[in-house]
């Protein structure tokens, strides 16, 4: 019996193919439509606005502290500082639909943890001489995730792509 030459799993706005030589993500339905529209293939525009909203919230925080209003002050400088510390440890990542093999450093698994957090893989590739992370997330609990999970995790190890896991114990560890 021979192994097969793609693997199909589904992710949180399409699906997501493997083949031997590349990583296919691919946009469908209600929310990959939504994603496309508002990303397209890239997430700096996402990340501008969210600095802009980040930078406006520490204004209008330094603002309310000043007046008085300290709790207000907080959260919302909170909240800002929150928006600031997302972009920059965001800002490696990519939107890219296409990641090849021959670029790609490490896939680690991030199993999900139902209710509060979804499965994930993290793609570490080069992308024009920079090394940049493609995040492939799978549908939530709600929607499939578990099995989404098992699948995708099958994919990566039969497809040889998966490097290790995250603590559940469920994959080799570099």
């Amino acid at each position: 019996m021979s192994m097969p030459t793609q693997w199909h799993f589904r992710t949180k706005t399409g699906e997501c193919t493997i083949t031997s030589e590349r990583i296919i993500l691919q946009r469908s339905g209600l929310l990959g439509a939504a994603a496309k529209q508002i990303h397209g293939n890239d997430i700096r525009r996402t990340l501008a606005i969210y600095a802009l909203v980040g930078i406006l919230a520490v204004v209008m925080a330094a603002k309310s502290l000043t007046d008085g209003s300290y709790l207000l002050g907080g959260f919302i400088g909170i909240a800002g500082l929150l928006l600031l510390w997302s972009v920059l440890s965001s800002r490696y990542n990519s939107g890219t639909p296409v990641v090849e093999r021959s670029t790609i450093k490490s896939v680690v698994a991030h199993p999900p943890r139902p209710p509060v957090a979804r499965g994930y893989f993290v793609v570490t590739f080069l992308e024009n001489g920079r090394e940049r992370r493609r995040l492939i997330m799978l549908p939530g609990s709600l929607s499939g995730g578990k099995e989404a999970w098992k699948q995708a995790l099958v994919a990566m190890r039969e497809s040889g792509l998966m490097t290790r896991t995250t603590d559940d114990g469920t994959g080799p560890s570099v």
